[in-house]
């Protein structure tokens, strides 16, 4: 379990107990992306699934009132933030033959929002048809 704030994911793995390891690290930067899979082969070996569930929805309102760099900051949460763990852990898979990479969606980057363009062009572009 992978998130930027160690609060919530902490109370989470411990709930699950020796089946889950609580990583903190910002999946938009590279050097704590390669830290974290460090620290998970660290634990268990190499890694054969990775889950892209790494969103956010903060930047609400019209789109002419949006700051722009909180805009792309949350764009970027979906698409560097897809990126980077999938290209650390891709070529290894690769090699191996063994591994997935999956990405969830949900249908606000189909129907739009007037209220979440960051989240609903970020989702689309990250998971889209």
């Amino acid at each position: 379990m992978l998130a930027r704030t160690s609060s919530d994911l902490t109370r989470a793995a411990a709930e699950l107990g020796d089946t889950a390891l609580a990583v903190t690290a910002d999946v938009t930067e590279p050097a704590e992306v390669a830290a974290a899979v460090a620290q998970v082969e660290e634990r268990w070996g190499l890694i054969d699934l990775v889950v892209h569930n790494a969103g956010n929805a903060s930047v609400i309102g019209p789109l002419l009132e949006a700051d722009p760099d909180a805009w792309w900051d949350e764009v970027a949460v979906h698409l560097r933030g897809a990126m980077l763990p999938a290209r650390a852990c891709l070529p290894i898979m690769i090699e191996r033959g063994v591994g997935r990479v999956v990405l969830v969606y949900g249908d606000l980057g189909d129907s739009g929002s007037p209220w979440c363009s960051a989240y609903a062009a970020g989702r689309r572009a990250c998971c889209g048809s």
